[in-house]
Formats: structure tokens, C-alpha cells, sequence
């Protein structure tokens, strides 16, 4: 739903910096944060637009992204409890979620009780923990957090992780090949090594490069693309990747764009120049991108 919170979770939970504010729809396109669960284990979080009722009939914001939830291998259904019926939310979300692709709702799901910082009256928490068993008596793993104080959070990433193993790696080879099944062969996918690599047709002459490559994707996950420094310094570093001459070897070309993570390039004067637009809110760069200076002694 909009205004739940999304973006202060993520923005707690890694060092994605999504627009926060106190108003619905702060969200307008998905962002994305790795998360560090614990030393040698990390995901990938998104986060969604709200949805509304009648999303999946094109209102809201919501439904032009509800493709990203497809690609998901857990939903974490973060809800509002300061205010409204939380399991009403909840049946709506899914309502929506099953007028678009029924095999949404089948997904693994973890439910978030948010804005437990906001509760004060004892009978309010009362109602609330005894929705939260509701919720667990119907089979979803649920915590009651809170986005803002950080409360409930970490026991809640250490039961997604343990979601997402227990998932293995069987589950996603098999929505890929359904995610393929029924539409035409109009994408070709290769394999240069360790890179994975899906080349679709565009408008015209042009191409989607859609870049699976462990490394890569590592590089752009932990760049903050609405900055404008961070922008500067990865269109400095892709002129020298090996990704970059690989997908030169395969067709790239000037115009055609580049995705990975989510993320839009266009390959442009020799580099790959980012299709996100600055926020203009840096009045700096940030610290992994500043160099050290040597003092004067």
C-alpha cells in the first residue's frame, strides 16, 4: 500500500537512497538496495510503488511495475498498522496481485506489522499481536517492526534468508522456463564465459542487452545512480570493463541500451551513460568515491 513505509525499510536496511516523505506515492519507480544479512550472505531487495484497489486495471502507479514482482522470489508485504484494517490491506494487495498473474500469490511470503513505533494505547498492541498470529495461523511468517527504529527488522531478514535457501536454485531455473513457455523465441540468450546475456529487439535497429554477469551486477547494485558523482565515476569505469568489449564482440552499438538490476544504459561515446536523472540533492560526492589526500607536514 502507499505511504507503508517501503522506502524508510529499505533505506534502513541497506545504503539505497530512495526519496522518503510522509505523503502516498513517494515512490514512483522501483528502487533497489543489497542487503547485507549477515558477513557472507546478501540479497536484493525492491522496492515496489503501492498498489491500490484497481491497479491491475491500470490505476495507481503500482501496476506499471508489478512485472518487477514477477521476477521476485520472496514478497515481503509490508503493511501500516497506525491506521486502517491490517488484514484488509493485506486481502487487497493480494486481490490485486491475483487479478494480474495468479502465480503471484503462490509466491513465498513474509508479512511486516509497521509502524509499531506509532502504537502507544495497550489495547492497540494487543490487537495488533493478535493479528500478527492470524497472519501465522494462515502459514505467513510475520513480524511486527518498525521501518523507522529499526525494531523487528533483523529477525525478520534472518527468516527471509532462511526462505530463500531453502528455496534453492531448482525454483528459479523453473520461472524461468515458465516465464519463456508461452511467448514467441524473440530474444537470444548467450553465455561468453561467465557472462549470461539476453539480447531482445527494440524500436528500429535497436537492441536491449539484458547483463546477468555476477561482477557487473555487483558494481552497479552498490552505486547510487541519483548521484550524480556516482554516475560520473561508473561511465569512467565501464570504458575499461571486459563486459563492455565482450558485448561489443556481440552487436553492441551506439544507441543500444544495456540493463542490469533494473537499471537503464545507453551506450553512448564509447562508455555507458546511465538513463536515471540526478536528484540534484548531492551537493558532493559520496565517501567511497572521494579520494584520499596525504597530509602536508
Amino acid at each position: 500500500m502507499p505511504n507503508a513505509g517501503k522506502s524508510t525499510l529499505l533505506s534502513k536496511i541497506s545504503n539505497a537512497k530512495p526519496k522518503i516523505a510522509d505523503y502516498p506515492f513517494t515512490t514512483l519507480t522501483p528502487n533497489l538496495g543489497v542487503v547485507q544479512i549477515d558477513r557472507f550472505f546478501e540479497l536484493l531487495f525492491v522496492d515496489i510503488p503501492g498498489l491500490i484497489e484497481g491497479a491491475h486495471e491500470g490505476r495507481g502507479l503500482g501496476d506499471r511495475f508489478l512485472k518487477h514482482i514477477e521476477r521476485t522470489r520472496i514478497i515481503l508485504h509490508l503493511i501500516d498498522v497506525s491506521e486502517g484494517d491490517p488484514i484488509e490491506k493485506f486481502h487487497l494487495i493480494n486481490r490485486e496481485l491475483r487479478e494480474y498473474n495468479p502465480k503471484l500469490v503462490d509466491k513465498p511470503t513474509v508479512v511486516a506489522l509497521n509502524k509499531i513505533d506509532l502504537i502507544t494505547d495497550p489495547q492497540d498492541l494487543d490487537r495488533i499481536r493478535e493479528v500478527a498470529e492470524s497472519f501465522k495461523e494462515q502459514g505467513y511468517p510475520t513480524f511486527i517492526i518498525s521501518a523507522y527504529t529499526g525494531e523487528g527488522i533483523q529477525p525478520m531478514l534472518w527468516k527471509i534468508k532462511e526462505m530463500y535457501e531453502e528455496l534453492g536454485d531448482e525454483i528459479s531455473e523453473e520461472a524461468e522456463k515458465e516465464k519463456h513457455a508461452d511467448s514467441e523465441p524473440t530474444e537470444v540468450v548467450l553465455r561468453l564465459g561467465n557472462l549470461d546475456l539476453e539480447i531482445e529487439p527494440l524500436e528500429g535497429d535497436k537492441k536491449i542487452f539484458r547483463v546477468r554477469d555476477r561482477d557487473f551486477l555487483r558494481i552497479v547494485m552498490k552505486l547510487d545512480f541519483y548521484n550524480i558523482y556516482a554516475q560520473k565515476y561508473f561511465m569512467n569505469l565501464a570504458r575499461g570493463l571486459r563486459i563492455l568489449r565482450s558485448l561489443k564482440l556481440k552487436g553492441l552499438k551506439e544507441g543500444d541500451i544495456v540493463e542490469a538490476a533494473g537499471i537503464e544504459f545507453e551506450f553512448k561515446e564509447g562508455t555507458l551513460v546511465p538513463l536515471v536523472e540526478p536528484t540534484g540533492d548531492y551537493p558532493y560526492a559520496p565517501k567511497y568515491l572521494r579520494k584520499k589526500r596525504r597530509r602536508r607536514r
